[in-house]
């Protein structure tokens, strides 16, 4: 037993020594392997692109996810869109994009500095307090090729969430520019060579079953067999 647990650590290894920082789930009951934004912060379309197809890079085989999974995406994490674009103080919206920002990483990070509570009316129809200077959220190159425009453009996801001034979460913003449509004809855009440190870019696999190294095996079996040989010259 003793032996077939160090294999199966072995194998582990081997799978997991190139892995990136991801997030598995399931939209529309495909499986996808998302690429957390902060692994690409700062780097422009073109740039990501050229990676894409680089077998030394730890981008190879991701490809940028469409509009509609894009928009699958936020509304897992926040529930179906009310249609209402601002900001929200909405329990699940609120809650769910802070998990988002969680998983995904935060490109844009907020002010150290504060500048006091002020209340704000969300779209739901009443007050929440928040701090005007503590704003933090990420921003998403994603889109399939010309889908939001010409081809020297590409789709930006912006999604913001803030705190009052004693760190408590109180408002997200949700927009249809920002992603939360796939349908709408002006989506929030920018250039293909937008090169700027808080953005980052939604990058997802299709998850099929990945099999196991052949090296890998063989390792295995060699560490299974060496134990066997120890175990029969004690016996």
């Amino acid at each position: 037993m003793n032996a077939l647990l160090v294999a199966v650590m072995a194998i582990a290894l081997v799978i997991s020594s190139s892995a990136n920082a991801v997030i598995l789930n399931t939209l529309n009951d495909i499986d996808y392997q998302w690429l957390e934004l902060t692994e690409t912060q700062g780097m422009s379309r073109s740039q990501v692109e050229a990676k894409l197809s680089d077998a030394s890079s730890t981008l190879f085989g991701y490809r940028y996810a469409s509009r509609s999974e894009v928009k699958s995406l936020l509304f897992s994490y926040t529930g179906e869109w009310d249609g209402l674009n601002g900001f929200h103080g909405d329990t699940d919206v609120v809650s769910g994009t802070s998990q988002y920002l969680n998983d995904f990483g935060i490109t844009q990070p907020s002010s150290t500095s504060s500048t006091g509570d002020y209340y704000y009316w969300v779209v739901e129809g009443y007050y929440v307090l928040y701090d005007s200077n503590a704003p933090q959220g990420t921003l998403g190159i994603y889109g399939s090729a010309s889908e939001c425009g010409y081809a020297e453009t590409t789709c930006v996801s912006f999604t913001r969430l803030y705190t009052d001034t004693a760190g408590n979460i109180t408002m997200a913003h949700q927009a249809d520019i920002y992603g939360y449509s796939d349908t709408i004809s002006n989506p929030y855009t920018t250039s293909v060579t937008t090169q700027r440190n808080d953005y980052g870019s939604f990058l997802v696999l299709d998850i099929a079953p990945v099999p196991v190294p052949a090296a890998a095996w063989l390792f295995a079996s060699g560490l299974i067999g060496l134990a066997g040989f120890a175990r029969r010259k004690n016996t």
